[in-house]
């Protein structure tokens, strides 16, 4: 152990600023979000975001933070530098996780309350149309081809896939009982040409590697 930090009260999730230099806690007690200096290793900084703050994404530049608020059924926008707080945008019972989208536009939202994962734009705030998943939808993260969001489902067993182009659930995987995050593994290599002599390999058949449903999963998500 390198060090114990103290926070806010009963702090749920943590997320890594883009540039690495900040850790932001969403503490679901008091409804702040601290902020650790990983360098120093010290709390530099808190803020109130609302009731029930239980996960936080910043956008690719740092400079906004969005909040899920399970106590208010709906999340916040943060500006970083003067801590401005945007109207609440409801998103539905419970939300509790969220990921950035691959274009870093919108957030998508999971709402355990409603198992639902809701959409919102971030230029203007809006709150899309959403999209229904199995029962207490709680983790998510997106594939790297930010075109498929995986979502764990606690009160169901299992993940949820969807069609983010389309809005739509293209698949179910049953996994274990209560699932809780979904965290995404490493990228897969990049395929390299054969070297000189080597025989290039035949491409697999469009089926291989395909049984079973299963993907990789991840991504900003929590739990």
């Amino acid at each position: 152990m390198v060090a114990t930090l103290a926070v806010g009260s009963a702090p749920a999730h943590a997320r890594v600023s883009p540039d690495g230099k900040a850790v932001y806690v969403a503490n679901s007690g008091d409804g702040t979000v601290s902020v650790i200096d990983t360098a120093a290793l010290r709390v530099v900084d808190a803020f109130v975001a609302g009731r029930g703050a239980h996960n936080v994404v910043l956008t690719r530049d740092g400079k906004v933070a969005v909040v899920t608020l399970s106590g208010e059924d709906g999340v916040v926008r943060v500006d970083l530098k003067t801590k401005a707080i945007s109207a609440l945008a409801r998103t539905g019972p419970a939300p509790h996780n969220l990921t950035l989208s691959a274009d870093g536009k919108q957030v998508y939202v999971a709402n355990t309350g409603s198992s639902t994962v809701v959409p919102v734009r971030l230029a203007d705030w809006a709150v899309l149309p959403g999209m229904d998943v199995a029962k207490d939808a709680h983790g998510i993260a997106l594939d790297y081809t930010g075109m498929r969001a995986f979502v764990s489902n606690r009160g169901a067993g299992t993940v949820s896939v969807l069609d983010l182009a389309t809005g739509s659930v293209a698949g179910t995987i049953a996994v274990g009982t209560g699932p809780d995050g979904v965290f995404r593994g490493p990228p897969p290599p990049p395929t390299l040409p054969p070297l000189a002599g080597e025989r290039e390999q035949p491409a697999a058949p469009p089926d291989a590697g395909q049984q079973g449903g299963g993907d990789e999963h991840h991504g900003n998500g929590a739990h």
